[in-house]
């Protein structure tokens, strides 16, 4: 079953080949013979998805952005219409922490509750 999941997985840009396809299969499987077998529907040994071998996890493709390439962008941040030095601070923080557009905007959001009396 894994093999036809990973065969007719679309192809994308980053695909892996459906490997992660197979794999989320497999987990999937597990955790229903697993709560079968919790609620009494099936025997424990009578789980076939832990005979199944998960398909190994490749390296990442996740590489960093080159100094070069950063430079270049960090020079068009500071060279924008509007408040350059903002626009310089919010490019550093996405660039030494990894914090994503989202959470940038989380950071100062304080949820206020009050309780009436």
């Amino acid at each position: 079953m894994a093999e036809v999941i990973r065969a007719t997985v679309v192809p994308r840009r980053n695909a892996r080949g459906g490997r992660g396809s197979a794999e989320h299969l497999i987990a999937g499987l597990r955790c229903l013979y697993r709560r079968a077998a919790a609620d009494g529907l099936s025997p424990e040994t009578c789980n076939p998805a832990l005979k199944a071998a998960k398909p190994g996890r490749l390296p990442s493709a996740r590489r960093a952005v080159a100094d070069v390439r950063l430079a270049e962008i960090n020079e068009v941040v500071a060279s924008t219409e509007g408040d350059p030095v903002l626009e310089s601070l919010l490019q550093r923080l996405h660039s030494e922490t990894g914090c994503s557009r989202g959470q940038r905007w989380h950071c100062g959001r304080r949820t206020w509750t009050t309780s009436s009396v």
